[in-house]
């Protein structure tokens, strides 16, 4: 049994502690959009939605919907989308945090299942690049307490 802030603090650990994302700084990820980011790369966790899924007493499941967003800054016009060893593309970014959710889709026991539904890019301006990977985070509750 979870609430929906143990499952957004276990994403955020799971990242900050898997050894593929050791170049974003734990200072780096962050929970909630943020203004004038100028700390590269970085990741945002940012809770979209939550929908009732199953009522059935005393247990009730839940689906939270979270962005996962990564941002880049990469002056290499070459590496912006695919990077090297030295520098990280937005896909290898990507793929880091993939992975990262992939080693323990159930958040610690904090969820019944992690789904990672979609992923979609955006360039606004350069050198920057990002993605937002969209999940769905399956858990459970008690009803009445909500624990």
């Amino acid at each position: 049994m979870s609430k929906p802030a143990d499952v957004l603090n276990q994403i955020k650990t799971q990242l900050a502690n898997y050894s593929g994302l050791s170049y974003v700084n734990d200072e780096s990820i962050f929970l909630g959009v943020r203004e004038s980011i100028t700390i590269f790369p970085c990741i945002i966790i940012e809770p979209i939605s939550i929908s009732e899924q199953d009522n059935a007493y005393p247990n009730e499941r839940l689906t939270m919907r979270v962005a996962v967003m990564g941002y880049i800054n990469c002056t290499d016009k070459d590496k912006q989308i695919v990077g090297n060893s030295n520098d990280k593309g937005i896909l290898d970014v990507e793929n880091d945090v993939k992975l990262a959710l992939d080693s323990d889709r159930t958040l610690g026991g904090n969820a019944i299942h992690l789904d990672i539904a979609e992923t979609t890019y955006q360039f606004v301006e350069y050198p920057i690049r990002s993605f937002a990977i969209n999940i769905d985070v399956l858990f459970q509750q008690t009803k009445g307490t909500r624990t």
